[in-house]
């Protein structure tokens, strides 16, 4: 885990350690040579670490925990005074009382030139799309809140499709309905998914950037419990009650 350092421990109190150099000499020190089955090179090295680095020398959060934490020490945390932060989302399942978090991403600041938002979460938990008893709404920037919902893809006509309960088929649709649930044809098979479509092409994931000052955020799927309408009719077909 990386920390930004904590401003109010006193100087005095911290080595005098002013760059990540000397971990990374340290680790690969052939006199270190493990002689567990694993074979590593490193030393042991457990508790904080501070490393009051010049805003010259700033560094990735991700090289530090790539690299150091991830390759040689798991088990050591490291303050550091001067460092980019990565842009990190969570994706997080609720069921209940139950947070789940289904999925993380992470962005270098010199990725986040070229990559402005985080891979889609239609495509890369797909599988959470379907869920017994319930309908999908979408993945939104709010707890149960549907209206902070970013949406997969922008209606287009004739592209996407709804159920008709009365054929027990799917139709082409050639117009839109914000009330209605659409689906999606994989090409070539028999196969129809949820999509969560809107006509706003500004409120798709992929027409999203990241919040200038803002490195977490965390998604939230959304869904909604199934509602059955059950009548009770006499003889002749009309209701008793519903």
């Amino acid at each position: 885990m990386l920390y930004i350092r904590d401003t109010s421990v006193s100087n005095e109190r911290i080595a005098s350690i002013s760059d990540l150099q000397m971990l990374i000499d340290l680790a690969e020190d052939s006199k270190y040579k493990g002689t567990n089955s694993a074979n590593t090179n490193i030393p042991v090295i457990t508790g904080d670490i501070y490393v009051d680095n010049s805003i010259e020398d700033i560094v990735n959060e991700s090289d530090i925990k790539n690299t150091i934490i991830d390759q040689y020490y798991p088990n050591l945390h490291i303050f550091v005074t001067n460092v980019r932060k990565a842009y990190s989302a969570k994706f997080i399942k609720i069921d209940g009382d139950n947070y789940e978090v289904v999925g993380t991403q992470k962005v270098d600041p010199d990725q986040a030139e070229t990559k402005t938002w985080f891979d889609d979460p239609y495509v890369q938990y797909a599988s959470l799309t379907s869920r017994d008893h319930y309908d999908f709404n979408g993945w939104s920037t709010a707890e149960g809140d549907t209206t902070k919902v970013i949406y997969q893809a922008v209606y287009q006509p004739n592209m996407y499709y709804t159920y008709n309960q009365a054929t027990k088929s799917y139709d082409q649709s050639s117009e839109y309905n914000a009330n209605e649930t659409y689906y999606y044809k994989t090409p070539g098979q028999d196969k129809y998914s949820v999509v969560i479509l809107t006509t706003d092409s500004d409120k798709i994931w992929s027409a999203q950037t990241y919040t200038e000052g803002v490195y977490e955020y965390n998604f939230y799927i959304i869904y909604n419990r199934h509602k059955y309408l059950m009548k009770y009719l006499n003889m002749d077909g009309s209701v008793i009650t519903t």
